[in-house]
């Protein structure tokens, strides 16, 4: 039920001054961003009216179904009055500058899924088109020279590849690793891939080397093969694959670095394979954590986990899918190896079959293995609530079962929080990735019950205190458990923050019980310094661990952008672990610097220092350019020979920093635009020419996977004509609009124009040519205007007298 209340009306929704009743099509903003076009009438009262059929397909999207029909009863004779949606919360207003119109609309007016990832370019304005062939060249080129650890001196070189060509909705995907050290050279592929995508559907296909969405139990695996999804929320990555809630795989060796809560706690050198989050290192008692995976190239992805729950569920009538069917492949021996005789194939999905109730099933199978899985997640006022379970069959084992319960708790306020989550095992239990027998043979350590519990509970906004707990029971009739209760704050009246948790573990060997001790705390550095200085330390009594950490970062990800990172620790292994890493974001390449080094107990040392450059290559069109390493979508910005002496910067923020520069090398490559959202790309041009008129000031695209656009600022269309317009007999034209055509350019868009209550008008965006120019007076008037080829940018017509 939606309440609709009046508000009294007070103000006009336009500033647009008009002897008479004016129609026209104007820009409409939502929220400053550019959503459509819609019809105007203006009257000279300044009332403002939108015909309802050019705003419909945007309120239709934006508004609950509530709102929508309390909209509906408003139309009147196919328009919309501005002062009835005024009265009734939602705001109108066209700008006499600029003729756009701007919608304000409530929060508790709007639909509530705000699921738009892939909308249509049905209702978004003026956006650019484009291009249907593309391609690109990322590198990530590194040298590292490593000394000490009884090997002497050496060195190496680790570089990445990645290739994209896009034509149309085609996308072609290729990666190959080039590794040189030790006399040898190895070239590689890593990956080939072509993707399609329906974007109405949100749906895409993907054939070639993936891995995939897994369901409930299920197990990602990679694979050679098809892939057919539909998934509104996870973004592929490629070394980096999330298998379960709390799972992820690495392709290849990497190093990990765990942040929890966003403060970086240890750095970790894993080798290929699968791992549970649950099980790594400083990531017992914690929820939130983020892994940073770096490759041995230097490519960085994110992975973000809730060791809690992570219950999801869709909009009613919503669904999300992943169906797969290849055969097993894994990197070995710098090669790419298929298993022709290993099919997997593997389906699951969900559907919203209320607002709080959704449902799903999956099924995978592979040689020997087959597992079957349901899934559902409901809300009620006492909260979330999730149950997963699965059966598996293995050709020489029985048959296993499966089941996962979980639970987020709702409070009226954010002083609570509360998960839980218990699983069960039967010992025969199997996935596609378990193929060996031995795991499931007189396997006493093996998990049969467990139970994680989370609890936390905020006493004011400098303290808060939790308590985590997991218990396990294992095959070998072992029970251990372990209990985290743990306390945060903040350091008197400073920013500084700390955190102290206790672990209490114990099994059924008295002996190996232990206590751990963890102490953490922010030192406030960028009080004194500025805050993009950070600086922390710990201490775990597991290993004896302390650590001293520092940061810094300055307009990360812009031209000019610092980030810096340090470590220093101790621990009963090492006498020293230092770390020192560096990245500088230029306009055209990315440089990053790293340096590691260690001492151990015995006094043996090592070291180990990579520096490395990344860019990309990349054309669209006709066009090509040179920059930054594309992660998506991209464009490659020109700019008009007429602004060659004026520096223009894309994407300027508040704070001067700007995305790329136009600078001696040609055009600028924009390269981490991101696909299926509406965006507008702005710039900026410093010492523009007098009068120059540079249009809207910027370009609406609303991009799919992998597009790419060929842009231009400026034009010869940067002229302003200027001067009066007088009756023959001498009085002003007052408040008229006008139009101009140019004659010789049919393609030309009609300018429009207004005149103001003495005459004076301004036509912007000319270029030379020969224009007829209307002007809709009482008689109406035409009048013929010559723009030379050498104009300026501002011509003074003066004054101009027409005839009927």
């Amino acid at each position: 039920m939606i309440l609709f209340v009046r508000v009294p009306f007070v103000d006009a929704s336009t500033d647009l001054v008009t002897p008479r009743v004016i129609t026209f099509t104007s820009l409409l903003n939502f929220y400053g961003q550019p959503v459509g076009e819609v019809m105007v009438k203006v009257t000279p009262k300044k009332e403002l009216f939108i015909q309802y059929d050019t705003i419909e397909p945007f309120l239709k999207q934006k508004l609950n179904e509530d709102a929508l029909i309390k909209v509906q009863t408003f139309v009147q004779d196919g328009y919309l009055n501005s002062a009835d949606l005024a009265a009734h919360q939602m705001s109108v207003e066209l700008s006499a500058t600029t003729l756009e119109t701007a919608i304000t609309i409530p929060k508790e007016l709007l639909k509530d899924s705000g699921l738009y990832l892939f909308q249509t370019d049905g209702i978004i304005a003026n956006t650019v088109k484009a291009d249907d062939l593309s391609g690109f060249m990322n590198y990530y080129l590194s040298g590292s020279y490593l000394t000490g650890g009884g090997n002497g001196e050496d060195w190496f070189s680790s570089n990445v590849l990645e290739t994209g060509l896009r034509y149309q909705k085609y996308n072609l995907f290729n990666d190959f690793s080039l590794d040189v050290g030790g006399g040898e050279t190895d070239f590689y592929r890593l990956l080939s891939q072509l993707t399609y995508d329906f974007p109405d559907e949100g749906t895409r296909i993907t054939l070639g080397d993936l891995s995939f969405q897994a369901f409930g139990f299920q197990s990602g695996e990679s694979i050679l093969g098809l892939n057919v999804s539909r998934d509104f929320g996870v973004i592929p990555t490629k070394n980096v694959r999330p298998i379960a809630n709390q799972k992820f795989v690495l392709e290849r060796a990497s190093s990990v670095d765990v942040y929890i809560d966003g403060v970086l706690m240890r750095s970790i050198r894993l080798a290929p394979g699968a791992y549970d989050i649950r099980d790594l290192p400083l990531t017992t008692g914690v929820n939130n954590i983020q892994l940073v995976i770096t490759d041995p190239s230097g490519r960085q992805e994110v992975i973000n986990f809730n060791i809690a729950t992570g219950i999801s569920l869709l909009a009613a009538g919503e669904y999300e899918y992943s169906a797969s069917l290849g055969v097993g492949s894994e990197l070995s021996n710098n090669q790419l190896e298929y298993d022709t005789d290993d099919y997997i194939f593997s389906v699951g999905g969900d559907y919203g079959i209320t607002e709080s109730w959704t449902a799903g099933l999956n099924f995978q199978v592979r040689k020997n293995i087959f597992q079957f899985g349901a899934t559902t997640g409901f809300g009620t006022e006492l909260g979330l609530f999730g149950v997963e379970g699965a059966v598996s069959q293995h050709q020489a084992l029985d048959t296993g079962f499966a089941l996962r319960l979980k639970y987020d708790a709702f409070f009226d306020s954010d002083v609570h929080s509360l998960n839980a989550q218990y699983e069960y095992f039967t010992p025969k239990f199997t996935t596609i990735s378990d193929t060996g027998i031995d795991n499931f043979v007189e396997n006493p350590s093996g998990v049969e019950h467990r139970f994680d519990v989370f609890y936390n509970h905020l006493l004011s906004e400098r303290l808060s205190v939790g308590m985590s707990a997991n218990a396990r029971y294992l095959y070998g009739n072992n029970f251990d458990y372990a209990l985290s209760p743990s306390m945060a704050g903040v350091w008197f009246d400073t920013p500084a923050s700390w955190n102290v948790r206790v672990t209490y573990e114990k099994d059924e060997d008295p002996e190996t019980d232990e206590w751990r001790f963890f102490v953490s705390t922010t030192i406030p550095i960028g009080a004194w310094l500025n805050p993009n200085h950070q600086m922390s330390a710990s201490y775990d009594s597991v290993d004896q661990r302390s650590q001293l950490r520092y940061s810094y970062n300055q307009n990360t990800g812009t031209v000019g952008g610092v980030g810096v990172f340090a470590l220093a620790e101790n621990n009963e292994d090492e006498d020293f672990v230092g770390s020192l890493s560096a990245n500088y974001t230029g306009n055209r390449y990315l440089l990053t610097f790293d340096h590691d080094s260690l001492v151990d107990i015995d006094g043996e040392y090592l070291t180990l220092n990579r520096l490395g450059v990344q860019g990309a290559l990349a054309f669209s069109g006709n066009r090509a350019a040179v920059g930054r390493p594309i992660s998506d979508s991209f464009a490659i910005i020109s700019v008009h020979d007429s602004l060659n002496e004026s520096p223009v910067m894309v994407n300027k923020e508040v704070d001067g920093s700007y995305a790329v520069r136009s600078d001696f090398l040609g055009p600028m490559l924009l390269p981490d635009i991101v696909s299926y959202r509406a965006q507008r790309i702005e710039y900026d041009v410093e010492d523009l020419p007098i009068g120059y008129d540079l249009g809207e000031g910027g370009f609406t695209i609303n991009p799919e996977h992998g597009n790419s656009y060929r842009l231009t600022i400026g034009s010869d269309a940067n002229i302003t004509a200027l001067g009066y317009l007088y009756h023959a007999d001498g009085q002003p034209v007052p408040l008229t609009e006008g139009k101009a055509v140019h004659q010789s350019d049919p393609s030309f868009a009609t300018i429009d124009f207004f005149t103001n209550s003495k005459g004076r008008f301004a036509i912007s965006g000319l270029k030379p040519g020969q224009y007829q120019v209307s002007v809709f007076s009482n008689p109406p008037h035409e009048f013929n205007l010559s723009i030379p080829d050498d104009a300026e940018n501002i011509i003074r017509l003066g004054d101009i007298r027409v005839e009927k």
